[in-house]
């Protein structure tokens, strides 16, 4: 089995949501090879830059992990825009790029792209060798589930080497993921939140993007306490529909 075929295994093994891709000399044999390997389907892009928004949007309607996939040099470039947002989002989301062949010192694409993914305030994993790859590709997914995006290279002549064969099966990082933990807040803090909220003679709830999963929830606070509603930029629409919604507040009301 090449080091590109056991990359696609083990996409499938770690159970992500969905994978968007642009396809390149760098990437196309792993992409290739997780369709036919598994059926599973890829969402293909334009443009790098959309590919990785799209893998952004979709990772936090769903919660679910993304992977997204680019080619190296001038593909991986065009990531610096939606790196950015996605990282200071911490989205769950693991970019697979090529990279330039170890092997060839002249390759015309190649460039630093460490130093350019974390000047994306983005995090920057890469493959070390076909005998790491299980380590190297499971820590980089489990960066991805319980940091933030990951852009993990792989030079794709490394790609072209056969995978080692290990006694133990692959275990995905979903393995070393430890269950959330119910948190209960201050009981005393609590009751001076609810009597400021009972004292306020005209309260609005504005909701960011940390409640657009509790909907349902500030709707009822609203009904309890005769609250107006309004978002953030970034939770837009949340309440539209809602006679009390006042829309926008801040900067771009």
């Amino acid at each position: 089995m090449k080091v590109f075929e056991a990359i696609a295994d083990i996409v499938e093994l770690e159970e992500v949501g969905a994978v968007f891709a642009v396809m390149g000399d760098a990437n196309m044999k792993w992409l290739s090879s997780y369709t036919a390997r598994t059926g599973r389907l890829v969402y293909y892009a334009r443009h790098e830059g959309a590919a990785v928004s799209m893998a952004d949007g979709y990772a936090r309607a769903t919660g679910k992990l993304a992977v997204c996939s680019v080619t190296c040099g001038p593909g991986l470039s065009l990531l610096a825009t939606p790196l950015v947002a996605a990282s200071r989002n911490r989205t769950p989301l693991l970019v697979l790029a090529g990279d330039a062949p170890r092997g060839d010192k002249y390759y015309e694409q190649a460039f630093d792209q460490q130093r350019f993914v974390e000047s994306s305030e983005t995090m920057a994993e890469h493959l070390r060798s076909a005998a790491s790859l299980d380590e190297d590709l499971r820590d980089a997914f489990f960066l991805a589930r319980t940091v933030g995006p990951i852009v993990f290279s792989a030079a794709f002549d490394v790609q072209e080497e056969e995978a080692e064969a290990h006694s133990d099966p692959y275990m995905p990082s979903l393995a070393l993921v430890a269950e959330p933990q119910e948190i209960r807040p201050d009981a005393e803090a609590l009751a001076r939140a609810a009597a400021i909220v009972r004292a306020a003679e005209r309260p609005i709830i504005v909701a960011g993007r940390g409640a657009i999963t509790a909907k349902a929830e500030l709707l009822e606070v609203a009904d309890l306490t005769g609250s107006l509603l309004a978002t953030s930029m970034m939770a837009k629409g949340l309440f539209d529909g809602d006679a009390r919604n006042l829309g926008l507040s801040g900067g771009f009301a």
